[in-house]
């Protein structure tokens, strides 16, 4: 029955976006109090491993489905089913193994009490999460344009290639940015917001038409595409990886319990206001001005977002020197 399948699957949606959003809050609010002041270390590993996830996951995915007997038997039931019967055997362990935890606060933590200079790397988080997640929609017809030709089994290969490089810088940034115990985590953004500039421009390649006159293009080529795939993975890790660590220290919070729940409740509503933003303008503006110039525009905002975090770091770093003298 359609309806009742669309209705489903919609729901089922519903409850894994809320599942994630109690797993990552929680999960980030740990990281304090289990790795001190190795956090972003650990909130890198922790990314590392969500990108190994979404790598293996398609794979697993299309394995359990074949094993299940395809469309005909239980194809779509069995990947749920040993994913469920997987997320309840790790929540046990969780219980089993984990560490004594820090009290929780008595009250729920202000979401308000916060430096304004957090909007800085929530503002970068937000539009972060809008470039990543406008790959969702929009890079299967990318892929099916000439020259590339490409079948929709490339998507996986494609979206591999970004999250493997993913993981693996993502724990790189993270010891990087505690070795300067995030002082220097504006510039790091920027360098993420540049290379992510930049990889869309030569993804799809860039086409910047306007009112029907081309004023820059290249020409599209599958070199072009598989070089700018890991430059985009490295960019999101540099970008994504120093933010939460800035959270909590621009948190005005009394207690170190509140800082961290209200830090990492903060960072989870930016992932998931870009990730929602994201899908949802990339399929409206490739419907609206094609494809190449949706990544030509995303490109440049990225562009746009590298200019306002290297001022502001120049500027904290220009503050930081006339208060040390």
């Amino acid at each position: 029955d359609g309806p009742v399948f669309i209705t489903s699957c919609l729901l089922l949606r519903v409850v894994a976006g809320m599942a994630f959003s109690f797993q990552s809050t929680a999960g980030y609010s740990l990281l304090t109090p289990l790795f001190g002041p190795g956090v972003s270390a650990a909130a890198g590993t922790l990314e590392g491993a969500n990108g190994l996830a979404l790598i293996l996951g398609p794979i697993v995915g299309s394995t359990l489905f074949t094993l299940g007997g395809g469309a005909d038997h239980y194809g779509y039931v069995l990947p749920f089913l040993i994913l469920g019967l997987a997320e309840g055997l790790f929540s046990l362990l969780n219980l089993l193994m984990l560490p004594k935890l820090p009290t929780p606060p008595s009250s729920t933590p202000s979401m308000f009490n916060f430096s304004g200079k957090a909007l800085i790397p929530g503002f970068n988080c937000v539009v972060m999460g809008i470039s990543l997640g406008l790959l969702s929609p929009t890079l299967q017809p990318l892929l099916a344009m000439p020259p590339l030709n490409y079948n929709v089994q490339m998507v996986g290969f494609a979206f591999a290639a970004i999250c493997g490089v993913y993981a693996v810088v993502a724990v790189l940034v993270g010891k990087v940015d505690d070795y300067f115990e995030g002082r220097q985590a504006l510039f790091l953004m920027a360098a993420g917001a540049l290379m992510v500039g930049w990889s869309f421009l030569f993804m799809g390649p860039v086409r910047l038409d306007v009112e029907g006159h081309i004023l820059w293009e290249l020409t599209p080529s599958r070199a072009l595409f598989w070089t700018s795939t890991p430059l985009l993975g490295a960019g999101v890790a540099f970008g994504f990886i120093p933010v939460y660590k800035q959270f909590i220290g621009h948190a005005k919070h009394e207690s170190s319990e509140e800082r961290d729940l209200a830090a990492s409740a903060a960072f989870t509503m930016a992932v998931a206001l870009g990730s929602f933003l994201g899908p949802t303008l990339g399929g409206l503006l490739s419907e609206l001005i094609g494809v190449r110039s949706t990544y030509t525009y995303s490109g440049m905002m990225q562009l746009v977002l590298f200019v306002f975090l290297a001022i502001a770091a120049l500027r904290v770093g220009r503050v930081s020197r006339q208060l040390s003298e």
